[in-house]
C-alpha cells in the first residue's frame, strides 16, 4: 500500500477555488492521500463544497483570519501522513505529481527529505507565462540563499520528520515565507527533484497588486536579519543581501512600481555589482521610460562601484 501523504490546502473566501483544488488532489494517480483543508476564518459559506463530505477530507476552520502560513501550520499539526504536500487553492497539479515526488524521496538516501518539480506559470487567463524547470539537488543551502528556485509551497513534498526537526513556517514573515522556510530546511536536509513540470501556478491580479506593498519590504529586512549569519558561513553575506534587494525590486517591476524597482535594484548592485538579476530588473525598469534623472542615477552608481 502507498505510504500516506497529507495534502494541506489553506483557503480563504474562495469556495469555488477550493472545489477545483480538491478535484486536483482527487485526480492524483497516488492512492493513499489524506486531504486537510484549513479555512482561514472565511466570512463566506463553504456549504456548497460537496467534496468536504469525502471521508478522506478533514476540515478545520480558524475562528478569525490569521494568514495562509498559520493555516498551513495548523494543517501540519493535524497531519497524520509520513509525507506532507501543500496546495494553494488556486494552483493545480498534474496527475502524477504526488506519485513521482514520493517515488523520488523513497528511492533517495536517508538525508533527502524534500522534493520539488518544475513549475508552469500561468496568468489569470490561463496563458502560459513561463516554465521553470527544477535544477538543483543535494545540499543546496549555498544555492537557495541566492534565490528561491524551488517555487511556491504548492511545489514541495516533504517528509514530516524533517518539518518536526526544522520547525514550522515563520508566521512573523508577511511575505517570502516559502523561501525563508526552504533555507532552514536546507540546513539539515538534502533536496531532490523530479524532472516533470508537475505544478501549475496561477497568478491572479490580486496577487500581483499585493506583492509590492509594505509586506514585501518588511519581509526583506526580516530575511536579511534572520539569515545573513547563515549566508556569512558560506561566504555569501553580501550576495545574499543583494539577492534579497533584487527580489524586492522584481516585485516593484511586476506591479508597475518602477521607483521601487529602481531603488532596490540599485541597492542590490551596490552590494554585488555582478548580480545579473538586479541588473536585468534595473534595465527593464529603465526601459519603461523613467527619464533622464533615473538614467543619471544609474551612471552615478556605476561610477561609485567601479
Amino acid at each position: 500500500m502507498d505510504t500516506k501523504v497529507s495534502v494541506i490546502i489553506p483557503t480563504y473566501n474562495r469556495p469555488q477555488k477550493l472545489e477545483e483544488a480538491l478535484d486536483t488532489v482527487n485526480n492524483q494517480s497516488y492512492e493513499n492521500i489524506e486531504i486537510i483543508v484549513v479555512n482561514d476564518g472565511s466570512d463566506v459559506s463553504y456549504s456548497t463544497v460537496t467534496a468536504l463530505d469525502n471521508p478522506n477530507v478533514r476540515y478545520f476552520k480558524h475562528s478569525e483570519n490569521q494568514g495562509a502560513c498559520a493555516a498551513r501550520n495548523t494543517g501540519i499539526k493535524q497531519a497524520s501522513g509520513k509525507f506532507l504536500a501543500f496546495l494553494d487553492d488556486d494552483d493545480k497539479w498534474r496527475q502524477s505529481k504526488v506519485r513521482e515526488g514520493i517515488n523520488e524521496l523513497e528511492t533517495s538516501d536517508k538525508d533527502t527529505k524534500v522534493c520539488y518539480s518544475g513549475v508552469i506559470h500561468k496568468n489569470g487567463n490561463g496563458d502560459v507565462k513561463s516554465v521553470k524547470k527544477a535544477k538543483n539537488r543535494g545540499w543546496i543551502t549555498d544555492e537557495i540563499l541566492l534565490g528561491n528556485f524551488v517555487g511556491t509551497f504548492s511545489n514541495v513534498i516533504i517528509e514530516k520528520e524533517a518539518v518536526l526537526e526544522t520547525g514550522l513556517l515563520d508566521e512573523d514573515f508577511p511575505a517570502w515565507q516559502d523561501w525563508e522556510w526552504y533555507i532552514r530546511l536546507s540546513l539539515d536536509h538534502k533536496y531532490t527533484y523530479n524532472k516533470s513540470n508537475n505544478t501549475v501556478h496561477v497568478e491572479h491580479e490580486e496577487e500581483r497588486m499585493s506583492s509590492d506593498s509594505t509586506r514585501t519590504e518588511s519581509a526583506l529586512y526580516k530575511m536579511i536579519d534572520k539569515h545573513t549569519d547563515t549566508a556569512r558561513k558560506y561566504g555569501l553575506s553580501k550576495k545574499f543581501q543583494s539577492r534579497c534587494y533584487s527580489t524586492k525590486a522584481r516585485y516593484g517591476l511586476t506591479t508597475g512600481n518602477y521607483d521601487k524597482a529602481i531603488q532596490f535594484s540599485l541597492l542590490s548592485l551596490v552590494l554585488d555589482k555582478s548580480n545579473m538579476h538586479g541588473l536585468k530588473i534595473l534595465a527593464a525598469a529603465l526601459d519603461d521610460g523613467l527619464g533622464y534623472r533615473a538614467i543619471r542615477s544609474v551612471k552615478s552608481l556605476f561610477h561609485y562601484i567601479r
